[in-house]
């Protein structure tokens, strides 16, 4: 079995004196999604339904925020967008 920080060639540093330490230990489950995310092709499946149901938002950027928020610290789906704004960046989709 993988462990996580095989999964990506990125790091993380962190300094204990942070005052959002809990945020930045989420890095980790982010980067489990994004692996299984490319695994089981979700990106091919959401723009193609996206382009049959003519959805004009990114249908992948929005299952995707709310698979990795239930995932890793479920909340309500309006508090979804603060934790986006605070935790979530796209970024890590890489």
């Amino acid at each position: 079995m993988e462990k996580s920080a095989d999964l990506s060639k990125q790091y993380l540093l962190v300094s204990k004196s942070e005052d959002n330490i809990k945020d930045a230990l989420i890095y980790d489950p982010i980067l489990v999604v994004n692996h299984l995310w490319k695994q089981l092709q979700m990106q091919p499946l959401l723009e193609g339904l996206q382009q049959q149901y003519k959805i004009e938002f990114s249908l992948e950027q929005a299952v995707k925020l709310m698979i990795s928020n239930r995932l890793i610290d479920p909340l309500g789906k309006l508090a979804k967008f603060e934790w986006r704004t605070r935790v979530y960046e796209e970024n890590w989709d890489q």
